[in-house]
């Protein structure tokens, strides 16, 4: 997201009935720079519709606090006392308050009569209880019972309804930025939204008009129904624009993010409950992450391939942990994911961890699935990984959101053992069996443990403690 200043006192004075567009442009990059204080009094600015440009820099005021509630406002007083939107007459100070829960998203407008098209700006505020713009909203029922909304944009006239439901994947998307303040910034500053919503999330078609000729004045990136409403409109844009066309609310916030995945800052598990790990022909990498979690209970599911793998594996592991064995297809997600899901459900009151380092990738994929679905959290090794870091992936706040995504470093494997396993094996990607060699007790006993350290049976009360 590029960063900009604000036009110049100057420039905005000299710049007669152009300001407006001059101020325009500056929602569309960020608004971390801002500094109001170059007009220090009404007079500094232009005389042609000089009431406009003082709502535009109210309204742009407003925004940046939207975006960055705790950086501290550079203004000068006058403004405070401006009404940024036609259809509220609170002030910018009166307003300021609900920036902390609200959010921008806009949307096209469809001019008629050979008229422009205009790009229209929805705010909407939680629990804001003044007069605002529903009234001018067709189905204005689809906006969340304590929220309001209030329109802006160049030429979006007071009083005006807005036919149809096109503005309605934009409040959506505002709605989910509310309660996801990173989102704020991109989805204002970046995109154009247009559908209806249904009760199930879906993006259904809309009226398009000619809104397509908004492509060749503005350089956002647009959001449309997918199917003839995205083909209608590629097939009218400008060929340097940028639109993708979603089918559910789910898709839409996947743009927005721009990455795909959550970012988050994870701390390592401890005290995990069960851990269910993917077993392919790659064993000392399970070795690793099994003693590196340590969890009460271990769960090892194996295809026909890997069966023996996974007997050999429990001979090493129930010495010191109670372990599982659980067969699944190799070739068959659906079963793979209902087994595990139904598995996992069954521990519901525990801590539960899914380890898809080893199986083959319709494995993954099943074990991933049903993770989601049991918002539980998966945990892979990477094999150029530095020791101890795995990679985290959860599914906690929303099965339906993307994952949260982040790497940890840690060890859970009892203090007086960490020394005693040969870590250095573990982690070597050179570490394994000649090709063809079936997988035996003894070796996975000797690459575990350094040499001359027979480990015992723990015991129960011991093993509680950990």
């Amino acid at each position: 997201m590029s960063q900009s200043i604000l036009p110049s006192a100057l420039k905005l004075r000299h710049s007669g009935c152009s300001a407006t567009a001059l101020l325009e442009r500056c929602f569309d990059v960020s608004p971390e720079d801002w500094d109001f204080s170059a007009w220090q009094t009404p007079e500094d600015l232009p005389i042609d519709k000089r009431e406009k440009v003082q709502s535009s820099l109210a309204e742009l005021a407003f925004w940046r606090s939207i975006v960055f509630p705790d950086q501290a406002a550079d203004r000068p007083a006058w403004l405070n006392d401006i009404c940024p939107f036609a259809d509220s007459q609170d002030t910018l100070r009166q307003l300021l308050p609900y920036a902390r829960y609200a959010a921008m998203a806009a949307f096209p407008l469809a001019s008629q009569n050979g008229q422009s098209p205009t790009l229209a700006r929805l705010y909407l505020l939680q629990d804001y209880p003044c007069r605002n713009s529903c009234c001018r909203l067709s189905f204005a029922d689809a906006i969340p019972e304590n929220c309001a909304v209030l329109l802006a944009g160049a030429t979006v006239a007071s009083g005006e309804i807005i036919e149809g439901d096109s503005w309605q994947l934009a409040s959506e998307l505002a709605r989910k930025a509310i309660y996801e303040p990173a989102l704020r910034l991109p989805l204002g500053s970046g995109w154009i939204c247009t559908g209806s919503v249904d009760e199930r999330s879906g993006v259904k078609p809309v009226k398009l008009g000619n809104k397509h000729e908004l492509t060749r004045r503005s350089h956002r990136r647009w959001l449309l129904p997918d199917g003839e409403n995205f083909e209608d409109w590629h097939l009218s844009a400008d060929p340097a624009a940028d639109g993708f066309g979603v089918r559910t609310l789910a898709e839409a916030l996947t743009y927005v993010r721009e990455s795909g995945i959550v970012t988050h800052q994870f701390a390592f598990p401890e005290d995990v409950g069960e851990l269910h790990v993917l077993l392919g022909t790659a064993l000392p990498p399970v070795l690793a992450v099994c003693m590196q979690i340590f969890p009460g209970r271990l769960c090892l599911w194996y295809s026909e391939q890997t069966h023996l793998h996974a007997e050999a594996l429990e001979k090493v592991f129930s010495r010191f942990l109670p372990v599982e064995l659980h067969a699944v297809p190799s070739d068959n997600m659906a079963v793979v994911e209902v087994r595990i899901r139904e598995r996992l459900l069954e521990a519901a009151g525990l801590v539960r961890l899914v380890n898809i380092t080893g199986g083959n990738r319709l494995m993954g994929l099943g074990a991933m699935l049903a993770a989601r679905h049991c918002r539980v959290s998966m945990v892979y090794r990477d094999i150029d990984a530095p020791p101890d870091q795995l990679e985290m992936i959860d599914f906690a706040d929303d099965p339906t959101l993307l994952p949260r995504n982040g790497k940890v470093s840690g060890n859970n494997c009892p203090k007086k053992w960490q020394s005693q396993v040969d870590w250095r094996k573990l982690y070597n990607p050179g570490t394994r069996l000649a090709l063809g060699t079936p997988p035996d007790y003894i070796w996975l006993r000797q690459i575990l443990w350094k040499e001359g350290f027979p480990p015992v049976v723990m015991p129960a009360d011991e093993k509680n403690k950990l």
